[in-house]
């Protein structure tokens, strides 16, 4: 967005639907190379699918295909996504165990902060990370490359085989303000 002094200023993207956001932050990031931001307008719990499969029997996707990878939120490797949980919560909800049940896949750039909503001037509070259930990765967050940065966020309520935050090989991971990861099981 121009504004009267010629300066460019990011417009983050947002309506009330989180999985369309979403799906357009990840096309726009992989097509310009640049962070997008998207700002949680409600609590997201992923939808119950008719695949019945051990991959995912729940899914944030819906109809959108970019920025997903088997029911999971992904970030792959030429993206850049800032998600502000706005005090809201995610909830993978699963039950039982399935392959990629954790709520993030990134390959790319991820940070997960709780900012204040530059629009409603709300300050929503800490959000929360829950319902992963993964039997190849970590529950709520699992990247293979590129960087994650946590801020001011509880991940809790999750299961699977390698804990809440799995890292594969020697990537960043940035914890800042108030990160909490706690009642969370193997």
């Amino acid at each position: 967005i121009d504004n009267t002094e010629g300066d460019q200023t990011e417009k983050a993207l947002w309506t009330i639907n989180n999985a369309k956001n979403w799906s357009e932050a990840v096309a726009a990031s992989q097509a310009d190379g640049q962070q997008k931001t998207v700002i949680l307008r409600s609590n997201w719990t992923a939808n119950a699918t008719s695949v019945t499969t051990t991959k995912y029997t729940t899914s944030y996707q819906e109809q959108y295909s970019t920025g997903f990878y088997y029911g999971a939120l992904q970030v792959p490797s030429n993206a850049k996504i800032l998600l502000d949980m706005n005090g809201y919560t995610m909830n993978r909800g699963l039950s039982a165990a399935r392959s990629y049940g954790c709520s993030f896949y990134t390959q790319g750039v991820l940070e997960i902060v709780n900012d204040v909503d530059p629009l409603t001037g709300k300050s929503g509070g800490k959000g929360t990370i829950r319902g992963g259930f993964s039997s190849n990765t970590g529950s709520a967050i699992y990247f293979t490359s590129g960087s994650v940065t946590l801020r001011d966020i509880d991940i809790t309520g999750n299961a699977g085989v390698y804990g809440a935050v799995y890292v594969t090989g020697n990537y960043k991971l940035t914890l800042g303000g108030s990160v909490q990861i706690y009642n969370n099981r193997e």
